[in-house]
């Protein structure tokens, strides 16, 4: 198998994902997924409370906040301080703002991040 063979097939199946998404097959079921994630998310960021792993475990269940947000907008049972920060962030996603806490490289790094550590929970 080549680069290119590797790449077309990887193309295709984003292409796919994407379409399906967009189309609404496979976002009620991703919307379960995320309800879960989010709450390990949480569940993690209370167990490292008081260690050097507490202000990544928040930021991990903000980003996954937002998601939840965006997808269902299911986070009131979420804690006040993580429900505000997300809350914050879909805010000033949904208007286009660019404020210091929130410029665009800094979210996809988090939010890369944060998918690298939905793969691990899942």
């Amino acid at each position: 198998m080549t680069t290119d063979a590797l790449l077309n097939t990887l193309g295709q199946l984003f292409t796919s994902a994407q379409k399906d998404l967009e189309q609404g097959r496979i976002g009620s079921l991703f919307s379960l997924i995320l309800i879960d994630v989010v709450t390990a998310a949480v569940a993690q960021w209370t167990m490292a409370a008081g260690t050097p792993l507490e202000e990544p475990a928040r930021r991990a269940a903000v980003d996954y906040a937002v998601a939840a947000l965006a997808m269902n907008g299911g986070t009131d049972s979420l804690p006040a301080p993580i429900r505000a920060a997300a809350e914050a962030i879909y805010v000033m996603i949904a208007a286009g703002q660019d404020g210091d806490d929130a410029n665009p490289h800094q979210l996809r790094r988090g939010f890369q991040s944060s998918t690298a550590r939905a793969a691990i929970l899942c």
